[in-house]
């Protein structure tokens, strides 16, 4: 799991995604969900190395990889 301290740093998701962790939010709530079915969950952000489209993963299945 990764923390504030890892933002910044390139990070590996549980899929085998690697990119950049660029924030965490303690309390995310997909807006995209009905707000019946929404929870609170802690979640990582995550962007491509070299940039691109950013994914949301939740932060236990994020690591930091070593330089």
């Amino acid at each position: 799991m990764v923390t504030r301290k890892d933002i910044g740093h390139l990070v590996q998701d549980g899929h085998g995604r690697t990119g950049v962790l660029t924030d965490l939010i303690p309390d995310y709530e997909d807006p995209a969900k009905m707000p019946a079915d929404r929870r609170k969950q802690r979640m990582a952000f995550v962007r491509p190395e070299r940039g691109g489209v950013e994914w949301l993963v939740p932060s236990k299945d994020v690591s930091r990889l070593q330089p």
